[in-house]
């Protein structure tokens, strides 16, 4: 959370001043816990040190730790929805902006209130001009002792679930409030990037409009959450944008074996859904599964909210993922998320849908390379147009492909299931083919999930770790519009060398991506989400980060440039191009491509593959293969070996896999690839736009 406090004695009205404020942030001991108070004070006839007294309005953030929704200190896992509880008195006011809307947390206590005059009369007062016995103009107070019988302190309370539409917090006393309703506010803070801003924009605004009261305000940004263990840190931010409400969503688990436990939520009741996060303070080397995802809504937030935070718990309560099969897991939690969602009462009618890119991170298993080697592999399960990359001594390595409507192979699944592509649309509506959800691009009952107009069902690629992995990062299309794959990496390492947190990276480069204005067509107006994780390997926190700038500052690996500005100076992505190469890939956009899984799973140079692509010397086939200019292949596109029940799974399972020198196979009639000996080898299937999905515009 971000927390701005901006406060002011407004001398020109108030020869002194009377309010204090608190906050504690990470409260108990909790990351991303709060509590924030705001402790308006005032005097009886000057007489401060007998009849002061103040209004109140406090603020808890507390995560739920079970059923009875209490934190249990020595556990310091705490489930991951977020209850904010508010309790208030006197006119000090505290609002909630969800979804671009006020919602008011307190009440005032005023004389002009008939229940208050009311409780006030039968006590044996009476109210003058509004006020109190005709001097105090609030009726709930702390302190006041004089008039105990009348102003008591009783407080208003209230209790609400925060969710992944919930932006801004504010807390202010009356000296804003008198100048300003709560619509207002948040329409003003709307574009603001940082509780700090926001605090100071309410200020400044408060005083200019002749405000008459000191000024006290506290906005809490809930716009990122952060977390750590021993093998990774990681810190999630999210921005609304010029969009009218939210409808991202993500999932950050540092341990997904603890879905097995009473500590995550069910996942049969929908209404009930949030994202997810969990944080862990053991400091101690574990070996343990650790989940990230996004999930990027269109038509509604439903689907999304929904998806992120039950499809982790169907991932880690599975079979597969039990016995170690993290294909077939990964790919059965996204087709179960999407019938659970089907099968529901509520959200089966909802027209919503999302995308969705995850990662597992699994725990140190023997080496595919080297059996006598324990390494961890980073599997990521993509469907649309989210992205998740992973930077590889400061090379981005796409763990993922954007599925459009236009590629060829999802195209022929469109117009097979009975639909058709037109604008680059599917059935000129959705502007992606694969998506939970959208249950009305999924109505052929003759055929399978994996082959409806959209599928859920994800590609799967795998990396294993090696010790050049530095950090991954993953976003929705509203960071990949705007930035190249490359781009990113570079301005996160770059940012890491210079000392910045990741939760403050995550929010430069979305202020990197909003749109100045909504005028832009789309461009930097979307909602966006991104998660940057930081694989600690064997080090620690402080360890990894001098690590990183070690290797900026000696250029190991790729160059990264000298700042920031360089690199957004720098338009990375080339203009767009209607040829296509190949299988429907775009020569002119490989810079976020097969080309840095061939460049990182063969061991080539990925300069030297640029360079071969932009002379004509390397041609995509439909199959996912890749062929010299003379039609030999260079690389295959193989499906994996392992055993699935489900055909669909194995087709899906994917690996990059190098033709060894002399070994002669070729592309047979149907885009597979046979050798000598005509025996079929299985070819996988690739979403086809496996470039930058955008350019810079």
């Amino acid at each position: 959370m971000s927390i701005g406090i901006s406060e002011d004695q407004n001398q020109k009205f108030r020869r002194t001043m009377e309010d204090k404020v608190t906050v504690l942030n990470d409260f108990n001991n909790v990351s991303n816990q709060l509590y924030a108070g705001l402790f308006d004070g005032h005097a009886v006839d000057n007489e401060q040190s007998l009849s002061s007294g103040c209004t109140a309005v406090v603020s808890l953030i507390l995560y739920g730790n079970g059923v009875n929704d209490v934190v249990n200190k020595d556990k310091q896992h705490p489930q991951g929805n977020r209850t904010l509880y508010t309790a208030n008195v006197g006119d000090a006011r505290a609002v909630l902006c969800r979804s671009g809307q006020a919602i008011r947390l307190t009440y005032d206590h005023k004389g002009s209130d008939e229940n208050e005059q009311k409780r006030i009369m039968d006590a044996g007062g009476y109210i003058l001009n509004g006020r109190v016995n005709g001097v105090l103009a609030v009726t709930r107070a702390l302190g006041d002792s004089p008039m105990k019988q009348y102003v008591v302190g009783s407080p208003y309370t209230t209790e609400i679930d925060l969710t992944d539409e919930d932006e801004w917090l504010i807390i202010a006393c009356d000296g804003l409030w008198d100048v300003v309703t709560d619509n207002q506010v948040v329409e003003l803070i709307k574009r603001c990037k940082s509780g700090e801003e926001a605090s100071q924009l309410l200020l400044d605004y408060a005083l200019n409009n002749l405000s008459t009261d000191n000024l006290s305000i506290i906005v809490v940004d809930k716009s990122y959450a952060t977390g750590e263990d021993a093998d990774f840190v990681y810190a999630v931010s999210e921005m609304q944008g010029w969009r009218i409400s939210m409808e991202d969503a993500h999932t950050a688990v540092l341990d997904l074996n603890r879905a097995h436990d009473s500590h995550a939520p069910e996942v049969e009741d929908p209404s009930n859904a949030k994202s997810f996060e969990t944080k862990e303070s053991n400091k101690e080397v574990s070996k343990k599964p650790a989940f990230f995802a996004v999930y990027d809504g269109h038509g509604g937030s439903n689907v999304a909210r929904y998806t992120g935070a039950t499809l982790y718990a169907r991932l880690a309560r599975s079979a597969e993922f039990k016995s170690g099969d993290w294909h077939a897991a990964l790919i059965n939690s996204y087709l179960n998320t999407d019938e659970a969602i089907k099968a529901s009462p509520e959200l089966s009618s909802d027209p919503s849908g999302c995308t969705a890119v995850s990662v597992l991170i699994t725990p140190p298993e023997p080496s595919a390379i080297n059996s006598k080697v324990n390494a961890r592999r980073i599997i990521c399960a993509n469907a649309g147009d989210s992205r998740a990359v992973l930077s590889l001594a400061g090379q981005h390595f796409s763990l993922s492909f954007d599925h459009k409507p236009q590629n060829d192979l999802e195209s022929d699944r469109i117009v097979k299931a009975g639909g058709f592509v037109e604008i680059g649309r599917v059935n000129g509506n959705l502007a992606l083919s694969r998506a939970i959800g959208d249950f009305e691009f999924k109505q052929n009952t003759d055929l399978g999930p994996e082959s409806q107009i959209v599928t859920a069902v994800p590609d799967i690629i795998e990396h294993e770790c090696t010790g050049e992995e530095e950090f991954l990062i993953l976003a929705c299309d509203g960071i990949w519009d705007c930035l190249s794959s490359q781009q990113v990496i570079d301005v996160t390492r770059r940012a890491i060398a210079n000392g910045d947190e990741l939760k403050d990276i995550c929010a430069h480069i979305m202020d990197k991506c909003l749109a100045p204005d909504s005028e832009l067509g789309g461009i930097g107006c979307d909602n966006m989400t991104i998660t940057i994780v930081a694989i600690l390997g064997d080090r620690s926190q402080e360890e990894w980060r001098k690590w990183v700038k070690d290797r900026v500052e000696n250029n190991i690996g790729h160059k990264t440039p000298e700042s920031v500005a360089d690199i957004f100076e720098k338009t990375q992505l080339p203009v767009e191009s209607s040829e296509q190469s190949g299988g429907g890939f775009d020569a002119n956009r490989f810079g976020n491509s097969p080309l840095s899984i061939l460049s990182n799973m063969a061991g080539a140079s990925g300069s030297s593959l640029q360079e071969a692509l932009e002379s004509g010397g390397i041609v995509f086939q439909p199959s996912g293969s890749v062929t010299n200019k003379d039609g030999q292949l260079v690389y295959a596109s193989l499906s994996d070996d392992s055993e699935s029940d489900d055909e669909s799974n194995e087709q899906h399972s994917q690996k990059i896999v190098p033709i060894k020198d002399g070994e002669e196979r070729q592309i047979d009639a149907s885009g597979g690839l046979t050798d000598t000996s005509d025996d079929p080898i299985k070819s996988m299937n690739l979403a086809e736009n496996q470039s930058e999905k955008k350019e810079d515009k």
